[in-house]
């Protein structure tokens, strides 16, 4: 009855959209149930129409409207297009046709890329999918180029905002305090608000981890993961950026909203990060993203007050991954990677205990910790170098604790030694 119902409402207007979705999503959940390959072709078929029906629409030339029809204004959107795309693509995927999934979403980001930034919310999750999707269907290294394609994306669109968020709020400060205006000439001369961008940007973010492909990728699948550490690092910006505005704004409501906003989005990418955590970590500890995503996570941590937490998270994971790679040294090797993300984790550690305990005791501990770190560098750099100035800095800071003087550098500051980024995504 359902169905003859729908497809009535399709013969009543063929042209409707919504219709042909609704009659889809009938179809689709009949497939689930019954496994018809009769089920199956309509529901692809539906899709199909649909695209066709708002390609018609947002045609330029006039031609092939003729004896065509009215058309709605909903068909022109955006986003429509993306959003049937990315449905036919998660239907491949929910039959385990992993490769009829992988050319839709090759489709998909080809659209993409011609109507919507490279950066765009929709992109970075379309490029995530097709990884996911080349990783079922056999296809390794495709998946690690799209996967890196979304991550460069990513870090460069977060890397702007966070710049230009820093940049829009100190022009501000400087010219109120030079003509006592309101404190938007930023926006004035340049038409740009980078918080409010950030803000939209980081929502949308969120908003698509509901979407089809992600309920269809096991728990601990490496792009799920991936995509959950990219939610964090974008919540994790956002928390930095209000953080900051917050401790130089005069207006105390304005002062505390931006605060208030930067303890949710430091609890919010933390719980992002434990979740890709979680996956991470059930397929072993010794891999440089469980290295890099606990660096963030205890980073997160520390924003919020728990300090303890973070050390204990820290020791933890260190400690677990320096046992399981002495115990499996000489049965297997380790890519060079590994053993760098577990050094930088280990200097993470350093940082916080030295911030923790501004002492003789917490440098003792500083050293043992560089020294612990420079020794696993040493074991690997045996083989062919991968990163010989990371293992020149720990050594060099070392002994500025070694001789009393100076500060340990940063994690941040780690990162600019190094050729390398303090962010791994690997497969």
């Amino acid at each position: 009855y359902v169905i003859n119902s729908a497809c009535g409402d399709v013969e009543a207007d063929p042209h409707d959209v919504a219709s042909y979705l609704c009659l889809h999503r009938i179809y689709r959940e009949r497939f689930i149930l019954t496994k018809s390959s009769f089920d199956k072709e309509n529901a692809i078929k539906t899709l199909a129409t649909s695209i066709d029906i708002i390609d018609h629409s947002n045609a330029v030339g006039m031609v092939g409207w003729l004896n065509y029809g009215k058309s709605h204004d909903l068909h022109k959107s955006l986003e429509r297009p993306f959003e049937i795309l990315a449905s036919l693509a998660s239907f491949h995927a929910l039959s385990k046709d992993w490769s009829s999934s992988t050319n839709v979403l090759r489709s998909l980001i080809l659209r993409c890329e011609q109507h919507l930034p490279l950066y765009h919310p929709i992109t970075i999750t379309t490029l995530i999918d097709l990884a996911a999707a080349m990783m079922e269907n056999g296809e390794r290294e495709g998946s690690i180029r799209f996967s890196q394609r979304a991550r460069n994306r990513l870090m460069m669109y977060l890397n702007e905002q966070e710049a230009g968020c820093m940049m829009m709020h100190s022009m501000n400060v400087e010219l109120k305090d030079e003509f006592q205006n309101d404190g938007e000439e930023y926006y004035k001369l340049v038409g740009l608000d980078h918080l409010e961008m950030l803000k939209a940007f980081v929502l949308s973010m969120d908003t698509l981890v509901e979407r089809e492909m992600m309920s269809l990728l096991r728990g601990n699948h490496p792009m799920k993961c991936l995509y959950f550490c990219f939610v964090g690092d974008s919540y994790s910006v956002l928390a930095s950026s209000l953080s900051t505005v917050s401790k130089h704004t005069i207006d105390h409501l304005v002062r505390a909203e931006h605060s208030s906003g930067s303890t949710i989005a430091w609890a919010t990418a933390g719980k992002f990060y434990r979740k890709a955590l979680r996956g991470w970590v059930s397929s072993g500890v010794c891999h440089p993203d469980v290295m890099s995503t606990t660096c963030s996570l205890a980073h997160c941590l520390k924003e919020l007050g728990r300090m303890n937490e973070a050390l204990n998270l820290l020791s933890s994971v260190i400690n677990s991954s320096l046992q399981k790679l002495q115990h499996c040294a000489k049965k297997r090797k380790f890519r060079p990677e590994i053993f760098e993300a577990v050094a930088k984790c280990i200097w993470t550690l350093a940082t916080y205990t030295a911030e923790d305990k501004p002492n003789q005791e917490g440098r003792i501990s500083c050293m043992k910790l560089l020294k612990t770190a420079i020794e696993l560098l040493e074991d690997n750099y045996k083989k062919p170098v991968a990163d010989e100035d990371l293992l020149k800095t720990f050594k060099m800071e070392f002994n500025n604790l070694m001789k009393g003087k100076g500060r340990i550098l940063s994690t941040h500051e780690l990162d600019k030694t190094s050729e390398r980024s303090g962010v791994f995504v690997t497969v």
